[in-house]
């Protein structure tokens, strides 16, 4: 019996593009290169111009067309195919391929544009053997689209906050939910007249019950335009941010007063022992924080200090208990004689009415923990990046959840073989 012929095994190879069939296969530095022509007569019917039907072969040529990866193989195909012309106006074209996207395969355009938002572009451009502006153009696209048709909804819960990038401060708006928190615009930078056209164009405003942000004078100014009366919380995080400087201060002031080089650095070393909540510590670490408040009793008492303000986040069960531990925690200050906590008072008294909002309400949306997460990513792919455009970063952040993640692969969905 005669074995098949290896032509046989190229045609029959399949590609998974139905509009050709495999001539020839070649290898080279674990690169495949497969030479296709058109299933059937591709000539079209008439002129794409005039209309005309007379349509002759104007040249054979030959389409380069980058594919997907076969088995980490980087794979190139050869359409053989014809340039056809018309006869009646000279027009020259090329028939169109379903299967394909210019120099490239519809479904590697289609992988590039998913993972164009999850990725940096020369990554994937050197992964596809592609060029990066290829990439950058498949992503633009991508993001116009996407553009076209985003309507940006107002949340129950609006976090408003920043991130610093290149140089500058840009508007972060998120949407606070603790199961499904994202961010839902960002501005190119974070003045008033930024957030207010922002808070303007969101469609059903209705949905807002409150707002979380930092205490940054504009963005209350923006909010209490378009929503006179809104409630407005200064999340805890900037607040004990605040108290955390307040006790830096002290332990700098102690550690410069220190002459001796190692004991000096050994403070530095531990500054996270004291500006960290007390219970997060490790056991080994709260007993090395003790060393240090008996070493240096000058530390106890603006430590307990940072602690008992702490409490009342920890504590306090309404704004009325809140603002009677606050007064406590003051009187406190006033007799320890604490001035270097006078900076976070003055604080709490500008921003008195926003501070104590936080106790009106309960759980984790009236906090600004999770856009300070978002922060960290917008940062983490800027860097990545090398520095992206502001609207290219815009669209990765708010777009990139529009692409669905690829499963992972689960047992529990087959029918498992029974024991024998």
């Amino acid at each position: 019996m005669r074995k098949p012929s290896h032509r046989k095994k190229l045609v029959e190879y399949d590609l998974g593009l139905p509009e050709f069939k495999v001539i020839d296969r070649q290898e080279n530095d674990g690169d495949f290169l497969f030479v296709v022509e058109p299933v059937g007569d591709d000539r079209p019917n008439r002129c794409e111009d005039c209309g005309h039907d007379s349509i002759i072969i104007h040249k054979n040529i030959d389409l380069h067309i980058h594919d997907l990866d076969i088995n980490d193989h980087r794979v190139g195909i050869v359409v053989k195919t014809k340039r056809y012309r018309c006869k009646n106006c000279g027009s020259t074209f090329t028939p169109e391929y379903q299967a394909l996207d210019g120099r490239m395969t519809k479904r590697l355009r289609d992988e590039i544009r998913k993972e164009s938002f999850r990725e940096n572009f020369s990554t994937l451009a050197e992964r596809y053997g592609v060029s990066t502006p290829t990439v950058l153009n498949i992503f633009n696209e991508q993001a116009k689209a996407y553009d076209r048709e985003y309507v940006l909804t107002m949340p129950k819960v609006l976090g408003i906050d920043e991130v610093h990038l290149h140089s500058a401060y840009c508007g972060v708006l998120v949407d606070v939910n603790k199961d499904d928190g994202k961010v839902i615009e960002l501005t190119e930078t974070r003045s008033k007249e930024h957030i207010k056209t922002v808070l303007k164009s969101m469609a059903h405003p209705e949905n807002l019950q409150y707002v979380t942000m930092d205490m940054w004078q504009p963005y209350k100014d923006a909010v209490l335009d378009i929503f006179p009366g809104m409630t407005i919380i200064i999340d805890r995080f900037h607040v004990i941010k605040e108290l955390q400087k307040c006790l830096e201060t002290i332990r700098r002031a102690v550690s410069k007063s220190i002459q001796e080089k190692k004991v000096r650095k050994s403070l530095k070393d531990n500054r996270f022992l004291m500006l960290a909540s007390s219970e997060n510590l490790s056991p080994a670490q709260s007993e090395r924080l003790e060393e240090i408040l008996r070493d240096f009793p000058e530390f106890r008492e603006p430590y307990e200090l940072k602690e008992a303000f702490r409490n009342i986040y920890e504590f306090a069960e309404s704004v009325e208990e809140a603002k009677s531990m606050y007064a406590e925690w003051c009187k406190a200050v006033e007799n320890a004689n604490a001035v270097a906590f006078e900076p976070l008072i003055k604080t709490v008294d500008n921003w008195h009415t926003e501070i104590f909002n936080y106790f009106k309400f309960e759980g984790d949306n009236r906090t600004n923990a999770q856009t300070e997460s978002l922060n960290r990513i917008i940062k983490d792919m800027d860097r990545t990046g090398r520095g992206y455009s502001f609207p290219v970063l815009r669209a990765k952040i708010i777009f990139g959840k529009m692409i669905p993640k690829r499963r992972k692969f689960s047992f529990s969905n087959f029918k498992q073989p029974a024991d024998e």
